[in-house]
């Protein structure tokens, strides 16, 4: 079964779209103007897009003067302490006896990364080994071989 002929059949459809293009109205301006002159509910892209496949030169744009940047001053910021504003020394966690279990803010440069236990985590804190984050002990633990055994087999 065929389709009924679309709004594009009307007779005088398309000159008055021609004529409204040319001066200058806008698809949205142009679709409600025919919608009330031919009884039918045109939309904006279906004008569009008829003036498209028409071959119409497209709409220009009336020239507009741009609109004045809003200029706001900026405000300074304050400097150091003021009125709310507390400064706390910074605190440093006391190290705990050499070797001994360690939380992760007390982890320093060096020291084993081996985790111990569950939550809340503490961590070995012994010394590491040259090129490895664990002490002899852990690497052992979790490589199974010796240090030098292992950069032996690895080629080191």
């Amino acid at each position: 079964m065929r389709k009924p002929p679309g709004p594009w059949t009307i007779p005088g459809l398309i000159d008055r779209l021609i004529v409204l293009q040319a001066r200058g109205f806008t698809s949205r301006e142009i679709a409600q103007k025919l919608a009330r002159e031919f009884d039918y509910p045109f939309t904006r892209n279906s004008i569009i897009g008829k003036a498209h496949r028409l071959c119409l030169p497209p709409r220009v744009k009336p020239i507009t003067q741009p609109k004045p940047k809003k200029v706001y001053a900026r405000r300074k910021r304050k400097q150091g302490a003021g009125p709310g504003r507390i400064i706390m020394p910074k605190v440093q966690e006391p190290r705990a006896e050499a070797g001994g279990p360690i939380t992760i803010y007390q982890l320093g440069f060096g020291d084993c990364r081996y985790p111990l236990g569950n939550y809340p985590f503490v961590f070995c804190g012994k010394e590491q080994l040259e090129g490895s984050s664990y002490c002899p002990e852990h690497f052992r633990v979790c490589h199974g071989v010796h240090h030098k055994e292992h950069a032996d087999a690895n080629g080191r």
